[in-house]
């Protein structure tokens, strides 16, 4: 299988001080990278608001960045 590599976009943002430190303690629960926490609820909330109006998934699902960027 071959397997084409995915080009990643990078977004820069400012959060308050409190939801940072919320996002940090969900995706500590859950295991998971700040980043790849991120992506996932971003992945998540996009789909489905793009059921909701009817719309095609645009990505692929569980794309991540496999960094270890926390």
């Amino acid at each position: 299988m071959i397997r084409r590599a995915i080009e990643l976009k990078q977004i820069h943002i400012k959060l308050s001080e409190t939801l940072h430190r919320d996002l940090r303690i969900q995706a500590a629960i859950k295991g998971q990278s700040l980043q790849d926490y991120v992506v996932q609820t971003l992945q998540n909330q996009i789909a489905s608001d793009q059921s909701m109006n009817g719309l095609a998934l645009a990505h692929p699902q569980g794309v991540t960045n496999d960094s270890n960027t926390k």
